[in-house]
């Protein structure tokens, strides 16, 4: 059986100061992102968010356009700022669609608001 993949974009900006828990935080998205997809690509370059123009990290992965991808792909963009005090990761679903995943996207539980 074959299953189709589409790619996934996972995007967050390296601030001004390097964070002290970046290199960790990086090592935690590459595991996950190989444990539960097979790989992914990683690159760097430059964002913007319309008032400033910085360096950022991207991740593209190849994943089933699923409900399972889905969620895996919002919890490691929460991982991105909870440990990197980011204000959100920019996170392009296999679907095409995009969100910003951010702390306020998820409830204290940890299941994300549109999941309850």
């Amino acid at each position: 059986m074959t299953v189709e993949l589409r790619e996934a974009r996972l995007i967050f900006p390296l601030g001004e100061t390097q964070h002290p828990q970046l290199q960790f935080i990086l090592g935690c998205i590459r595991l996950g992102l190989s444990a539960n997809f097979n790989g992914y690509t990683e690159f760097s370059g430059t964002g913007s968010d319309g008032e400033e123009v910085e360096p950022v990290v991207i991740f593209d992965v190849a994943v089933p356009n699923d409900t399972a991808s889905a969620f895996t792909l919002r919890r490691l963009a929460l991982i991105i700022c909870n440990g990197l005090d980011q204000d959100a990761t920019y996170l392009r679903m296999p679907d095409g669609t995009v969100e910003l995943v951010s702390r306020d996207t998820a409830h204290p539980n940890g299941q994300f608001k549109e999941a309850m």
